[in-house]
């Protein structure tokens, strides 16, 4: 089980915004006051509406959900109001907040809505979930298949900043913890979730080694943990001691504000690791506060290791977006993503190019919103572009083409393309990226982010989009005179007449020199007509067939040889509609 996506509607900073999700790991970052702790907010609140909603005696149905029940103001406590109005952001009178779950090979929209009475101000909210009763009671159905109770689940843990601890924290039972975790009260219980993580029958020195190498792998630093109480049963305190090194052992309180963060963190995950067949959402907001930014980079990375966990981690700070692994699980939160209405997980790559110039982009073209298709392309000089589109059926009347280039990043099409759907829902997007000198697991990675976003990608099959018309079919086609075996003559000499400057051009990609440059060499060699510089080799190479015709060539024209499969279905599958 695990959470696809967020939609927020016209709750607190949001007008109306979808976040997708990774199933993992998500960092939120974005500028102050943009609303990223709403996203924790709103999290919150969609499990305080369906425990309201939970029957008390069995827990395995739900309350109908055409008919209201009530959250009172004070229930409120994790959400930052004034007032009940402060809920909502245009309109005073009715938010929601969905969750796209998957449960098996099922994907469920499960929402909740909010309202507040026109005439009591600050009493209560009215919570219904009258659009998603179906996904509702199908929920109930695949739980109970599974023997999983409703109030079981979801679990959410949030995490605070911890500045200290008290020194008496008595015993609880595993019903008491859950139940203050679930009460963002998880600072008080830390000597207990420490003593749910020791291994059972073991020695004292491997009685909590799991946690302890958590803590080293964070720190740097080995501690060992100790159990003080002699008689569990007839102590009314739990005694924690730690050791750092050779020094002395200390009572945990005494610790500092950071360590406690850490130990916090991942007795909890540990604790919480155990509930199977369930979400276990775990949500760190601003881990800046008390633990040092170094140790916040080992402490993001360990937390990414961790199993049958999703997390979601709020943060200002740009430094953490280099301790992200390579997935795409950067969600970044701006005003103009929030007038876009999407928010997509991005790599680290792309989250430099769509915070520095994306704003720039959506300002800078204006979109006729009368077209059926848009197409994105990394080219800035639109003309092979234009032609190719041509050739392929498409009619420039009918057409947008937008150049992303300056944002060429996946993620900045993906931006774009959001923009454009956000004005023009039912257009059909397409996005140009070209094949350039990225290697077979980039490319399949571009392709499911574009196809993961519902855009239609082109990739060509060359370096370039001009590489598309070096074909000798193509050029058999259109000049009778040049056989076959001479088309393919030419273009083998004007590969051969442009080989220094594709040279440099690949190199150039990878930021190397010649002589460093060695393995990109030899893999130009081994496949000229996949790295060859299109552009450069289609400027001889009409210089070459105009020398051999005795006329100006132009291969910018149509024929079956250079068409492309997905661009032609993509146009006749509109004509079928």
């Amino acid at each position: 089980m695990k959470i696809k996506s967020l939609t927020l509607d016209n709750f607190k900073s949001y007008k109306k915004i979808k976040i997708n999700c990774d199933d993992k790991f998500n960092i939120i970052i974005g500028p102050n006051n943009i609303g990223k702790s709403t996203i924790i907010e709103a999290i919150l609140l969609w499990e305080a509406c369906l425990t309201l909603f939970i029957q008390d005696k069995s827990h395995k149905k739900l309350h109908v959900g055409y008919k209201d029940r009530y959250l009172t103001f004070k229930d409120l406590f994790f959400i930052r109001i004034a007032n009940d109005s402060d809920i909502f952001n245009l309109t005073r009178k009715k938010a929601s907040i969905s969750f796209e779950i998957q449960i098996g090979d099922e994907i469920l929209n499960l929402g909740f809505n909010i309202n507040k009475p026109e005439s009591i101000k600050n009493s209560y909210f009215k919570i219904n979930y009258r659009e998603s009763r179906t996904d509702f009671n199908r929920l109930t159905e695949l739980l109970n298949e599974r023997n999983i109770l409703l109030s079981n689940f979801i679990f959410i843990y949030q995490t605070k900043p911890i500045s200290q601890i008290t020194l008496d924290e008595p015993f609880y039972n595993n019903a008491q913890i859950l139940k203050k975790i679930s009460l963002a009260k998880s600072n008080q219980l830390v000597r207990n979730k420490i003593l749910k993580t020791q291994k059972k029958n073991s020695n004292v020195n491997e009685r909590f080694e799991v946690l302890e190498k958590k803590i080293e792998n964070v720190t740097g630093k080995k501690f060992q943990i100790r159990s003080r109480n002699r008689n569990a049963n007839d102590d009314e305190y739990v005694r924690i001691g730690i050791i750092e090194g050779s020094k002395k052992e200390v009572e945990i309180s005494l610790m500092g504000s950071g360590f406690l963060q850490i130990v916090e963190i991942f007795s909890t995950l540990q604790f919480i690791q155990n509930r199977e067949n369930c979400i276990n959402l775990v949500l760190i907001d601003e881990p800046d506060s008390h633990i040092h930014s170094n140790l916040q980079v080992d402490m993001l990375n360990e937390l990414q290791k961790e199993e049958n966990i999703q997390s979601f981690v709020i943060t200002h700070n740009d430094r953490l977006i280099d301790t992200i692994l390579e997935e795409g699980n950067v969600l970044f939160i701006n005003e103009e993503l929030k007038g876009i209405g999407t928010i997509d997980p991005i790599d680290k790559e792309n989250y430099c190019i769509i915070k520095e110039e994306l704003a720039d982009k959506l300002n800078s073209f204006a979109i006729n919103e009368e077209k059926d298709f848009y197409v994105l392309s990394e080219d800035e000089d639109l003309n092979f572009i234009e032609n190719y589109l041509l050739i392929n059926g498409f009619n420039l009347d009918n057409t947008e083409i937008i150049s992303y280039y300056g944002c060429d990043n996946i993620g900045g099409a993906i931006a774009i393309g959001r923009y454009v759907q956000n004005k023009i829902p039912n257009a059909k997007i397409i996005v140009h990226r070209d094949q350039d000198y990225l290697d077979t697991e980039e490319l399949e990675k571009h392709k499911g982010q574009i196809e993961g976003a519902g855009f239609i990608f082109y990739q060509t099959t060359g370096v370039d989009v001009e590489s598309e018309f070096i074909n000798p079919q193509h050029i058999n086609y259109l000049y009778n005179d040049i056989s076959l075996e001479r088309a393919n003559e030419l273009i083998n000499l004007a590969t051969d007449q442009s080989e220094e400057k594709s040279i440099d051009k690949l190199l150039k990609k990878k930021a190397l020199k010649k002589e460093s440059g060695y393995k990109f060499i030899k893999l130009y060699y081994e496949n000229k007509e996949r790295y060859r510089y299109g552009k450069k080799v289609l400027g001889v190479l009409n210089g070459l067939i105009q020398q051999e015709i005795g006329e100006n060539c132009n291969l910018l024209r149509h024929s079956s040889f250079i068409e492309n499969e997905i661009l032609k279905n993509t146009i006749e599958i509109e004509v079928e509609i």
